[in-house]
């Protein structure tokens, strides 16, 4: 049976990274440079919520021009621009405080860095608490407003999970050979370094322009050097070893065994399935509030059942978390929350 490799190890030209400074200058749709110099700017993750927040705004004045959304042009316009507020603050603080907590304390600058991550469930907090703040700052239907932003919110997936893909991040856990969508991954440590492998199976990180001794506990099976050279022989090369007069070894990209790909199960469910039955449910004109409701219910269960099939993160991969994940208690905590959020929204329809 065939396995799929990740797209930046079949194209050597291939590269997630948009835009970068490097060379004295701007870079575009270019890769940086093989000594690892440069500063990227924008990669095809960030460009995701770019085009998901673009085509919410779209959407968000299309309804309000239609008078389907309650507030006026310039109301929609701020509702906007909380939301995206919302979503960049939230994820962010949600992923540093329950993520990689002790990793930001002691490196608070890397908060800022692409390869540091967002979390979903803090950006669906955030949406929640900014346009709430707004609503009952300017007198507006809360329940309303939220049932919209879950509309936008749910097709969040059909544009971030397939950059997860690209990036190579959150993939899934090990299948067997026959298994029809295993794909192999370039590997990263929990810090966004990529990892490389010699032919007597040492693994090395990649820091600045040399590698370096790897000695962290890998959470992942992988493919070691003799199989990455049949499978992917242009990926071999010579590297400088740090701390060693310049010596040079042969090593590979250090690349996962066939693994789920976790980022386009979670597309599929918690995006494509999820918001076409929100979107059903707004031609049906239910109560203020159902659609929030049933978008919380429903990301809470469809990324809880997904998560069976993502590897877990660096940080979390021993004790408990071998067997659910923190996106999993998570998830549950907003099953419950769109439970507690239905009820209320009934009463306050029903009064």
């Amino acid at each position: 049976m065939h396995i799929w490799n990740h797209p930046s190890l079949t194209h050597s030209d291939y590269t997630t990274i948009l835009l970068s400074w490097q060379n004295g200058g701007l870079e575009f749709l270019k890769p940086l440079s093989k000594d690892g110099s440069g500063f990227v700017i924008l990669d095809t993750y960030y460009f995701s919520y770019f085009l998901c927040f673009l085509v919410s705004t779209w959407l968000v004045l299309y309804w309000q021009k239609k008078g389907e959304l309650r507030a006026l042009r310039h109301q929609a316009i701020d509702l906007v621009i909380v939301s995206i507020l919302g979503v960049m603050l939230g994820a962010k603080i949600f992923y540093a405080l329950f993520y990689n907590l002790p990793y930001y304390l002691e490196h608070p600058a890397d908060f800022f860095l692409n390869w540091s991550g967002m979390a979903s469930h803090g950006a669906i907090i955030g949406i929640v608490v900014g346009i709430t703040w707004y609503a009952r700052r300017n007198k507006l239907p809360v329940w309303h407003l939220l049932d919209y932003a879950s509309l936008c919110g749910s097709l969040a997936p059909l544009f971030i999970r397939p950059a997860n893909f690209l990036n190579a991040e959150l993939y899934g856990r090990s299948v067997p050979n026959w298994f029809p969508f295993g794909v192999r991954f370039p590997m990263r440590d929990g810090t966004g370094h990529s990892l490389f492998i010699d032919q007597s199976q040492n693994i090395y990180e990649l820091t600045g322009e040399l590698i370096k001794p790897f000695t962290s506990k890998l959470p992942h099976p992988y493919e070691g050097f003799q199989t990455v050279s049949q499978i992917l022989p242009d990926q071999i090369f010579s590297a400088a070893l740090a701390k060693s007069n310049d010596q040079l070894i042969q090593v590979a990209r250090l690349i996962t065994d066939p693994s789920h790909p976790a980022q386009i199960y979670q597309m599929f469910f918690s995006g494509l399935i999820l918001s076409s039955f929100l979107f059903y449910l707004k031609s049906k004109e239910l109560f203020d509030g159902a659609i929030l409701s049933a978008f919380l219910i429903g990301y809470g269960l469809t990324r809880f059942l997904t998560e069976f099939f993502r590897q877990q993160d660096f940080q979390r991969s021993t004790g408990l978390f071998e067997w659910i994940s923190m996106g999993q208690i998570i998830s549950l905590l907003v099953v419950v929350a769109g439970v507690v959020i239905l009820k209320l929204s009934l009463r306050a329809s029903t009064t």
